[in-house]
């Protein structure tokens, strides 16, 4: 099956790559590893072939069902339901005399209530090798995604190619640079052209850097490489050599990975999941900011968790390192209001909006609790309003307990309308109110 022609002849060239292209390759492999972790020592990366995907080889043709089934595999989402739907565009139209320059319309992947849907261009059929590169690119952002923690959609087409790299495909996806690709009828010839997301430069870099962290600077699997690409790959390794070209903590990049582990479950309401990976983090090896970032997610993810003490005793800690860090003032006062000592948890969120940089729509929130359980009815009422005025980001708990003093006040009927929103974002203290009222 061939596959993935490459026939360009070796040239002299130097490996260069300039200031942006390198700190930008940096940034993007440590968001990798920060939502991912780190590689696996010795891991290689996989060549096209029946070893790999032994679905795809098991006949002639290539076919988009045999490539899920095997990048399912690969990319270890074998209990995730993915399906596919190919898309007509212009490529498909007859005579028509249209020419795409840049990107067209190739792929794309939305979630869908059992998994993952890809869209593709019906013309990829006609394309294997693109096709191959498409797929892996789409199942490179499922992963991603999966880990429910990606949220940040800057640099997406540039980030899911270094994730690509990460979980192996660096040979596949560069087998051919660049492509071009000529359709014609009796009538027109159309061209369209596909560019890699990266330069040439920084996608050597990207996998000399990748070789590094596997602890294989010369691995074989660099002499698979497309020649230009395999000449840069190897004086990229060689420039890897000199220790400020790269430089990381790997402490601290698993620190950032188990923080973002423990997002991840806490925003699928787990909270004791979240908790046990935070207390797994060796404190003794973490500076002042990483404890103070690990003590303030302890004490929210244990107030979520319905253990106020706990919760408190760690906004403590975070304040006897920095008393002006904002955060763990308004949620140590929210813990405190929560608990029922009114006026100094109202302190503590006055406190945070003194030190600025808070979170106001959570401050007012809190406020309005405060006033809430005083008894205070319209100074509640404004501070739940400033809260919903605030709010930027969805706000936890604002609707739950927004519907709980509607309730209060004998407006149940809205009361029971916020209650319900608060339900329908998962959050279990809602739920359990609900259960309750029945």
């Amino acid at each position: 099956m061939p596959l993935f022609s490459f026939s360009r002849k070796p040239k002299e060239t130097k490996f260069q790559i300039d200031d942006s292209d390198r700190e930008n390759v940096i940034k993007k492999v440590k968001s990798v590893i920060s939502y991912l972790g780190f590689p696996k020592p010795g891991a290689e990366q996989y060549l096209f072939d029946a070893t790999n995907f032994s679905q795809t080889f098991s006949s002639g043709k290539i076919s988009i069902e045999h490539l899920i089934a095997d990048l399912t595999v690969l990319y270890s989402l074998s209990c995730v339901q993915i399906s596919y739907e190919l898309i007509e565009d212009v490529r498909d139209i007859e005579n028509m005399p249209r020419g795409i320059q840049g990107k067209a319309f190739d792929s794309e992947t939305q979630i869908i209530d059992n998994g993952y849907r890809i869209f593709l261009a019906k013309s990829l059929e006609k394309q294997p090798d693109h096709l191959v590169y498409c797929l892996v690119n789409e199942f490179a952002a499922i992963r991603l995604l999966e880990t429910k923690m990606f949220t940040d959609m800057g640099g997406y087409p540039q980030l899911v190619y270094h994730t690509a790299i990460y979980f192996g495909f660096g040979l596949v996806l560069n087998m051919n640079l660049m492509e071009s690709f000529i359709s014609s009828d009796s009538m027109w010839v159309r061209t369209w052209k596909h560019i890699p997301p990266l330069s040439i430069e920084s996608i050597a870099f990207s996998l000399a850097i990748y070789a590094h962290l596997t602890g294989n600077n010369d691995p074989d699997w660099g002499k698979s490489l497309p020649n230009e690409l395999k000449v840069l790959f190897e004086k990229a390794c060689i420039y890897l050599t000199n220790p400020s070209v790269f430089e990381y903590n790997k402490s601290k990049l698993e620190f950032n990975h188990q923080i973002r582990l423990a997002i991840g479950q806490y925003k699928r309401n787990n909270f004791e999941a979240a908790l046990e990976i935070l207390r797994s983090i060796e404190i003794i090896e973490l500076d002042e900011k990483e404890s103070l970032t690990l003590y303030n997610y302890l004490g929210y993810y244990s107030t979520r968790n319905c253990d106020l003490e706990e919760s408190i005793s760690y906004y403590r800690k975070v304040i006897e390192i920095n008393l002006n860090y904002q955060f763990a003032c308004d949620n140590l006062g929210y813990a405190l209001i929560r608990l029922g000592k009114l006026d100094e948890g109202k302190e503590f969120v006055e406190m945070s909006m003194r030190i600025g940089n808070n979170n106001n729509a959570y401050s007012y929130r809190n406020l309005a609790l405060y006033h809430h359980k005083k008894g205070n009815i319209a100074e509640a009422k404004e501070n739940f309003e400033s809260a919903f005025r605030e709010m930027k980001d969805s706000v936890d708990l604002l609707e739950y307990h927004y519907g709980d003093f509607l309730l209060d006040i004998g407006e149940r009927e809205k009361g029971l309308e916020f209650i319900k929103k608060a339900v329908e974002k998962g959050e279990p203290e809602a739920v359990f109110y609900e259960s309750e009222m029945r």
